[in-house]
């Protein structure tokens, strides 16, 4: 954690925070779902060797800067960049999330990852389901408008829980 003081005044000292947030907007060219992609590739880049906080911590020192923006909620920024940093733990090559599931189940690693990644295939959704609606955040929006969002979001996360695992 300590580390991540370092990292983070390297950040803003140098003003490589201002330059990466400009980054993600160009790179993006204004498109919220691209920079999000590109948001998401740089936490697992973070995550991998450290842990998601200190991943967490870092990303959001750029990250959230571009998503504001692209005109995302502050709020919203922040929660997709948490949640996408949470499950960079199931995500192999590192999945320590699989590992030790592996070890309990005494099996293999691969087989293990790749059941896990299809488990919360609907968790990796979720995220850029923030972006869309911001009433899954609760962010005051116009109600009827997302409420209708909302359910077909989960008819679609239901939709892909049962096609890669089988059940709910």
């Amino acid at each position: 954690m300590a580390a991540s003081s370092f990292i983070e005044v390297g950040f803003t000292q140098t003003g490589l925070g201002i330059k990466l947030s400009y980054g993600i907007a160009e790179w993006s060219g204004g498109n919220l779902i691209f920079a999000a992609l590109i948001v998401w590739a740089c936490l697992w880049f973070w995550a991998v060797p450290v842990l998601g906080l200190v991943a967490y911590i870092i990303v959001s020192i750029f990250a959230a800067p571009a998503l504001v923006k692209m005109e995302c909620p502050f709020e919203v920024s922040h929660f997709f960049i948490y949640f996408t940093t949470i499950f960079v733990y199931v995500t192999p090559p590192v999945a320590p999330a699989a590992i030790v599931a592996a070890k309990i189940g005494k099996t293999d690693y691969w087989p293990t990852a790749i059941e896990i990644m299809k488990v919360s295939a609907a968790a990796f959704i979720t995220p850029l389901a923030f972006l869309y609606i911001p009433l899954m955040v609760l962010v005051p929006v116009n109600v009827a408008v997302e409420s209708v969002k909302l359910i077909a979001f989960i008819v679609a996360i239901l939709t892909v829980q049962v096609s890669f695992v089988g059940f709910t």
